[in-house]
């Protein structure tokens, strides 16, 4: 039928490319039928559509009539229909926002069905609830149910299971802190599994660590294990897996200084990859090259590349990216004198964004205007937009504060 053929075009589709057209075909079909579809037909419709969506992005049509029927079902979907579903939902967001009409739907069901489900639906649901928080806050009501089930289940989980519920739970820290009941679970597993982890499931893992480290100190047990297997791996990240584990080896040198032993392989990929990195990406590097000068001087090797790029891609950087940028060029401008490069895109463009600048991104770009005004005369222009922001008053009451404390970082 529609709804298998779809499914087996999808699973297919990583082996071989000639199975795609087939989805071009059959998208107009379900679109027209999916009225008719049961449970299963619609979540494996979905799953397929949010599988396909890059190569074949025809399958996108049958995405709203897939949605609609979905909330009439979802009563009737077993555990793994349920999780496909969210898992989809999550997927398609973005391109397809009709999908989260019915996110309510299905997140109504899950509490109900959890104790059922694998250990796979466990951690894709908690994916899904972490990447739809935002999208569709409803989701939230599935949340403690299945953080509830992770202890039980934990010791069957695999490494991309484990990565992604402990990634989820680091998003998802604040507005449901019943998450946090599992990470003692997860962490004793962690260790077992690190020597199969790819990438992606290592620089999840490290981030959710140091995202962790206050919420649930007991997620501290797994970095030296993580940080032992990133030197034989790193030529295998991308971009953001290497920004990310920089980033969180500055957030974890105190808490645990073993991770400290990743940096130097860190350091000597990422100017390689420094070109494919975004705002975020870039601006997470230099501010943990800053905040490793002192512990691990090796990380000031990824400041030439870094420095380089931001001219380019200032355009794109939110405050809290300007902010950090321009606080860790004042600190590296003796150490790596090459970040003075930067400087006066970040100056052009902070005046745009100072209207929009929290008290702390204010404060951190006086003091680094203070730090950098002989080395970089050019930030003297941002000043007047600085000071004329309404919480001016409040950012000269924290200079004294903020001059000799370190920013925060930015969370993913």
């Amino acid at each position: 039928d529609l709804s298998n053929s779809l499914w087996a075009t999808a699973t297919l589709a990583e082996l071989s490319l000639e199975a795609l057209p087939a989805a071009a075909v059959l998208a107009p079909e379900i679109r027209r039928t999916a009225e008719d579809f049961n449970p299963q037909e619609i979540s494996n419709s979905l799953w397929a559509a949010a599988t396909l969506q890059d190569s074949v992005p025809e399958v996108l049509a049958a995405v709203p009539p897939l949605a609609a029927n979905l909330g009439r079902l979802a009563g009737q979907m077993v555990p793994q229909d349920l999780s496909n579903c969210l898992w989809a939902a999550a997927r398609l967001r973005e391109r397809s926002p009709e999908v989260l009409q019915a996110v309510g739907a299905v997140v109504v069901e899950i509490p109900k069905k959890v104790n059922y489900m694998i250990p796979r639906e466990i951690a894709s649901c908690l994916w899904a609830a972490a990447t739809l928080r935002d999208s569709a806050p409803e989701v939230m009501r599935a949340v403690e149910a299945l953080a509830l089930a992770v202890p039980e289940q934990v010791g069957h989980f695999n490494c991309q299971d484990l990565a992604n519920s402990l990634w989820a739970s680091a998003h998802l820290r604040s507005a449901v802190p019943q998450v946090l009941g599992a990470i003692p679970a997860m962490t004793e597993q962690v260790p077992k599994l690190t020597s199969r982890m790819r990438p992606q499931h290592l620089s999840n893992c490290l981030w959710a660590a140091a995202t962790l480290q206050d919420f649930a100190p007991e997620v501290l047990a797994v970095v030296d294990a993580l940080a032992e297997r990133i030197p034989e791996k790193v030529k295998d990240f991308n971009a953001q897996e290497m920004s990310m584990c920089l980033w969180a080896a500055a957030t974890l040198q105190e808490a645990t200084p073993g991770i400290l032993e990743a940096v130097p392989a860190l350091a000597k990929s990422i100017p390689g990859q420094a070109s494919k990195m975004n705002p975020q990406d870039l601006s997470s590097c230099l501010w943990a090259a800053a905040n490793l000068e002192a512990t691990a001087p090796a990380a000031l090797q990824v400041v030439p590349a870094i420095a380089q790029r931001i001219p380019d891609s200032s355009m794109k950087f939110n405050s809290q990216e300007l902010s950090n940028c321009l606080w860790a060029a004042s600190i590296l401008k003796s150490g790596a004198p090459e970040v003075l490069q930067a400087v006066p895109a970040l100056a052009e463009r902070i005046p745009g964004k100072a209207s929009v600048m929290i008290p702390q991104d204010l404060a951190n770009c006086l003091v680094a205007a203070g730090h950098l005004k002989h080395a970089a005369p050019v930030i003297l222009q941002a000043m007047p937009a600085i000071e004329e922001h309404d919480s001016a008053t409040l950012v000269r009451l924290l200079w004294e504060i903020w001059k000799t404390r370190r920013c925060k970082g930015e969370d993913r």
